[in-house]
């Protein structure tokens, strides 16, 4: 998200990033929670209204608690002055919208990579997980637990991969939500599975999974959740130019 905002309008601040000498986070209206802003050296604030850059010491900020263990999250309470005003107005709303765009990609390829360690623990869990005198992956019921997990991972990364792929095309917002929506459906049900799966284990700090769970909770809510982006996406269908049905699907022209 940082580096294609700087590197259109700020290639200074852009080269001292790169360059390992300034660590930029971002706050965004659909990401408002700053990750790992200690340590930051600026804040990229992303607004509809104002992009601009902000020193971390003068930034006021308190502490937000996070299901992931692993996230350190601050709230932005007054941002300071800017430092570099990257953009404004409509420029500045289009910069949002981009970034939106990107942030929910990134997170959804993420979640994507989770639901795949989650459905790999649980399958190799399963395999030696002794009852009733055999491993409990060899009952059915359990088969299709995992089976219908991976299937709807399969079905997942398609829908991301062309999100990334088309993230400067004019429909990208539309794509960026589809990828969002399939990849928390998928990472959900990857959990949810491989909990079931590991039983009363799954839980414990003796298996990683809960882990990997609780990642999945804290990226399902960020860069919008599954009800904005289904949202985004009712819009688009029900616009009267948009092209949807058979004749579109299967189009060779």
């Amino acid at each position: 998200v940082t580096v294609p905002v700087l590197a259109k309008h700020s290639r200074a601040s852009l080269r001292e990033l790169v360059a390992g000498a300034s660590r930029v986070v971002v706050s965004h209206g659909l990401n408002p929670c700053v990750n790992l802003l200690e340590g930051s050296d600026q804040v990229l604030v992303i607004t509809q209204k104002r992009v601009s850059l902000h020193a971390t010491a003068g930034v006021t900020s308190s502490a937000v608690s996070s299901v992931d263990p692993w996230r350190h999250l601050r709230g932005i309470d007054d941002p300071g002055d800017p430092v570099d005003v990257i953009a404004d107005g409509d420029e500045a709303d289009q910069l949002w919208q981009d970034s939106a765009n990107r942030g929910a990609v990134e997170a959804s390829a993420e979640m994507c990579g989770l639901a795949e360690r989650m459905i790999l623990l649980a399958t190799e869990y399963a395999k030696d997980r002794q009852q009733f005198g055999q491993a409990i992956g060899r009952f059915q019921a359990v088969k299709h637990l995992l089976a219908s997990a991976q299937v709807k991972l399969e079905f997942a990364r398609p829908v991301v991969y062309r999100a990334a792929a088309d993230i400067d095309s004019p429909r990208s917002e539309l794509f960026a939500a589809h990828a969002k929506v399939a990849a928390t459906e998928a990472s959900m049900l990857a959990g949810e599975t491989a909990i079931q799966v590991f039983g009363g284990m799954g839980y414990t700090y003796e298996a990683d999974l809960h882990y990997f769970m609780k990642r999945v909770w804290a990226l399902a809510g960020i860069w919008g959740s599954k009800e904005y982006h289904l949202g985004i996406i009712e819009q688009a269908v029900n616009r009267p130019d948009f092209n949807i049905g058979p004749a579109a699907t299967f189009a060779t022209g």
